[in-house]
């Protein structure tokens, strides 16, 4: 508001967070451990936690899109091991989609980028599938893409909403 700036409430006794993305009247990234959405109501920001499960800690929203849908990541327990899971909430915060050992990078329109050990994989909710961003590429009729794993590092959507901008690099092979 007119090149003003205050700090975002943070939910309940919480004391430390940070904000990743924001989309109109919504900001996202985490409070303590979990993933937060601030939305703004009037003229402040109230805080609310996405969806997790009870094993779920660390958890951070980093992305959302124009459609309100949100993306990140909690470290999940599960019979003693920590693993990293990639999840996608709707627009009312509950869980749509998880994704194991990865984490949801991006999220622009209906596309989600999910990054995991193999690479980046590129999510579309319409098919249900999950397709790995090379050949993502490929199939949009990009041509001299790389071969082997990807990795996303930003993805925007142009102004007019009709182009996806890119930065990604190969991933270095072991």
């Amino acid at each position: 508001d007119a090149g003003q700036t205050s700090a975002l409430p943070l939910p309940g006794e919480d004391v430390i967070g940070s904000a990743f993305d924001l989309n109109e009247d919504r900001i996202v990234g985490y409070s303590n451990d979990d993933a937060v959405v601030w939305e703004r109501t009037a003229n402040t920001f109230e805080p609310w936690i996405l969806e997790h499960r009870e094993s779920d800690s660390f958890g951070v929203a980093n992305t959302i899109s124009g459609y309100g849908v949100i993306g990140g990541s909690y470290r999940r327990e599960n019979a003693g091991a920590t693993a990293t899971v990639g999840l996608i909430w709707n627009r009312d915060g509950r869980i749509l989609r998880e994704f194991t050992d990865a984490e949801v990078t991006h999220v622009v329109d209906h596309l989600a980028a999910i990054t995991g050990t193999a690479g980046t994989s590129v999510y579309d909710p319409g098919d249900e599938k999950l397709i790995a961003l090379g050949a993502f590429l490929n199939g949009v009729g990009l041509t001299g893409v790389p071969d082997g794993p990807l990795e996303l590092i930003d993805l925007e959507l142009s102004n007019d909403g009709q182009r996806l901008l890119m930065l990604l690099q190969t991933q270095a092979s072991s």
